[in-house]
């Protein structure tokens, strides 16, 4: 990252928050149970079955899509009331 340009931009940093923001790094890590079980459990394993030309934001799309399927599914077949108006 280019100090000089961040130095010129219209927010002004002091020096102590510059440093800070040049430091910065992102982190994606599960950091709950949860997420740490579905990790190892699920996702993981999952990645041997889903080839690596699928793009992310088709298996997002598609656990959607079958998620509003068997919720459908579940209201039509066992007549569950939703709204009870």
């Amino acid at each position: 990252m280019q100090i000089d340009s961040i130095r010129g931009a219209l927010f002004r940093l002091t020096d102590k928050s510059l440093d800070r923001v040049c430091k910065y790094k992102y982190s994606s890590a599960p950091s709950t149970t949860v997420d740490n079980f579905l990790s190892k459990h699920i996702w993981t394993p999952a990645l041997n079955y889903i080839p690596l030309w699928v793009d992310p934001n088709v298996l997002t799309l598609t656990g959607a899509l079958v998620k509003h399927w068997l919720a459908a599914f579940y209201v039509c077949t066992f007549n569950v009331v939703l709204f009870d108006i």
